[in-house]
């Protein structure tokens, strides 16, 4: 009897690992990031204005990252802005780096919802203004 307990025990966890693996796998296999915007600083970071599609299930969501200039966003989630729109365009969202150290970043603030909006990332302080 306790043999065939720990044979069931095994086979649970076996099923329980492969069935996680293959829902992360696929979680992040559908996600798509599409790049919008390049915004260089005279620094050591890049901002990068991207939208993100997760599937049908979800619709389109606008964000932000800072990244070191060699790096590339890849399928991440924004690092300092998340937001959705209820009618997007490209001007709704402006950066502009005032300094190495701190980003300004514009946004249109009719039809939005901020997911996320965090004032700093690595060693940026970032300023947020309503249009």
């Amino acid at each position: 009897m306790k043999l065939l307990n720990k044979k069931m025990l095994v086979g649970i966890i076996v099923i329980f690992l492969a069935l996680s693996g293959t829902l992360l796998f696929f979680s992040y296999g559908i996600v798509d990031n599409n790049v919008i915007k390049y915004f260089d600083s005279d620094g050591k970071y890049k901002a990068i204005l991207f939208s993100r599609d997760a599937g049908a299930t979800t619709g389109y969501s606008y964000q932000i990252s800072i990244i070191n200039k060699n790096q590339n966003v890849g399928k991440k989630p924004g690092n300092i802005f998340i937001c959705e729109y209820d009618q997007w365009d490209e001007t709704n969202i402006d950066i502009s780096w005032i300094s190495n150290n701190k980003m300004q970043l514009s946004y249109l603030d009719k039809g939005i919802h901020v997911f996320k909006n965090l004032e700093s990332m690595k060693d940026v302080e970032i300023e947020y203004i309503k249009k």
